[in-house]
């Protein structure tokens, strides 16, 4: 009786004809599967608590990433060993699954499941399904979907386990929904995309996520959410509308490299020290970055390709467009909550890099964590009204920034201060001066006699060249020895050069004593 039923609920499919065939609660082999999938006879195939039995042989093959010299990437080094479903197709051989919708819910398999070169016209889903297979893989390979493929597995420690690993290779699907976070027993389930196109929504959320190779075209809001690693490499990321592809890390290593992003992109991480490579990437738009753990001195962010001129801030939302993006050039910074935020994720940047000891990155986050503070000085006199120490603040950091970086560039004030130096030297020439060999007037004179002389002598020449050099020292040493407060004890020229002298000296000691201000201030 058993198994009069079995085939009737086999058969039933090919009997009957509707839009909608369920087949519950019994046992088919992989030959069956392959057959119902041939030739459903329905818009829609339901497996609704079935158990899979394999009775083929098993297939195995390998993936390796590669770059060319065009810069394109190659599936990475891994190894599968799954069981093909040979579908029967009809003899025009488009390879189509007749049925618009292939669902499987709470359904069990005894091995790993494999697709290869089939097309779904609509969509194949997955739902609470499981492998009694250790380390069993779920795999599509050169395959389409017209409208989705979503694997759902919610499950918690106790149940069964789910597949090991959910693999797509070569595959092209309008939306590609993977939640795998699978049994807690199972220490490396993994969601592996390679070579794949996905054109309007991604959400990928397992413990492992291996992305590559792909091209993602988003029209809706995605997110990457992993656990313990997630490797996005050699991929493109577009959009048309601005939409945000958002990636949620919690206690992971985290790799973003060799990708395109032509969308908005957003990092939250979560938990304990997250370890990041962030490097060659070619970014469009902002980085939006919300860190709620350390970043792990192990890291390797290239600030650069990370930020480069764009600024650090954050999306708010689910959206991608200027708007969106929090980087206090458009929000009141004069509220001191969104300021301190912001100002603690510039902070956090700047950390790392100096605990990683890359002190050029460190100098550039400063130089924006005080840029922010100018703004936030900025938005205060906008509301509150001017104040004298707002004022000075605000002149200050201009200053400070004009002169020395915030003091994170000597080179740039001592560059400064020589120009300073030469200028005041130039007008110090056309003063006199006590430590002149000859009064001004009577060199300016010598100069135009040996000029309409027509028979004049080298060592006239001469002797003329070497006063107005020393002129020419004499004004430097002036300007130097002004600039740099040494004293003179009587100034050594008359009339306004006597106060320029003055001026001169203030000056400097002013920019020397902002430039110790600044390097005291900027190593503490």
């Amino acid at each position: 009786m058993k198994i009069l039923v079995v085939g009737l609920i086999f058969f039933l499919p090919f009997v009957c004809s509707s839009q909608t065939k369920k087949i519950e609660n019994t046992t088919l082999r992989y030959s069956q599967l392959s057959a119902l999938l041939a030739n459903p006879r329905a818009d829609t195939l339901v497996f609704d608590k079935v158990k899979f039995v394999n009775d083929g042989g098993t297939t195995t093959w390998s993936m390796t990433l590669t770059q060319d010299s065009s810069g394109n990437y190659s599936i990475w080094a891994t190894d599968y060993i799954a069981n093909s479903l040979t579908i029967p197709f009809s003899s025009d051989t488009t390879n189509t699954i007749p049925a618009n919708d292939i669902q499987f819910n709470q359904c069990g398999f005894d091995d790993d499941l494999y697709f290869e070169n089939v097309s779904f016209p609509g969509s194949i889903s997955f739902v609470e399904c499981y492998s009694t297979k250790n380390k069993a893989t779920l795999l599509l390979r050169n395959c389409t979907a017209g409208n989705y493929i979503s694997f759902n597995n919610p499950q918690t420690q106790g149940s069964n386990p789910s597949f090991w690993k959910v693999a797509l290779e070569s595959t092209t699907t309008d939306q590609l929904i993977i939640y795998n976070p699978g049994n807690s027993s199972i220490d490396d389930i993994q969601i592996d995309v390679q070579l794949s196109t996905v054109y309007q929504y991604l959400y990928l959320r397992g413990r492992k996520i291996y992305l590559g190779g792909s091209t993602i075209y988003l029209t809706e809001p995605s997110t990457i959410m992993a656990t313990e690693e997630a490797y996005i490499r050699g991929n493109k990321f577009d959009t048309y509308l601005g939409t945000l592809l958002k990636f949620e890390i919690t206690n992971s290593e985290f790799a973003l490299y060799y990708n395109r992003f032509g969308t908005p992109v957003h990092i939250n991480t979560y938990g304990d020290a997250t370890k990041w490579e962030f490097f060659s990437n070619d970014v469009k738009v902002a980085i939006g970055t919300y860190i709620r753990s350390d970043i792990a001195p192990t890291s390797y962010i290239d600030f650069d390709n990370m930020f480069g001129d764009r600024p650090i801030g954050w999306y708010s939302g689910d959206s991608g467009t200027d708007s969106s993006f929090y980087d206090g050039s458009t929000e009141d910074l004069w509220e001191k909550r969104g300021y301190k935020r912001l100002l603690q994720h510039h902070k956090i940047f700047h950390e790392f890099y100096v605990s990683s000891g890359d002190i050029i990155s460190a100098n550039k986050v400063y130089v924006r964590m005080k840029d922010l503070e100018t703004r936030a000085l900025l938005a205060e006199v906008d509301v509150t009204g001017s104040k004298f120490d707002t004022a000075v603040r605000i002149s200050l950091n201009k200053l400070l920034k004009f002169y020395t970086m915030y003091g994170t560039d000597p080179s740039r004030a001592i560059l400064i201060s020589i120009w300073v130096i030469l200028a005041f030297a130039f007008l110090y020439i056309f003063f006199p001066s006590s430590w002149d060999r000859k009064p001004k007037l009577q060199l300016v004179a010598d100069l135009r006699t040996l000029s309409e002389r027509r028979n004049w002598t080298v060592t006239v020449a001469g002797r003329t060249s070497v006063v107005v050099l020393l002129t020419l020292i004499n004004a430097v040493t002036l300007s130097l020895n002004s600039f740099v407060t040494l004293g003179f004890g009587d100034i050594p020229t008359r009339g306004l050069a006597r106060y320029m002298t003055i001026l001169e000296g203030f000056v400097g000691w002013f920019l020397l004593t902002l430039f110790s201000v600044a390097l005291i201030s900027q190593s503490s």
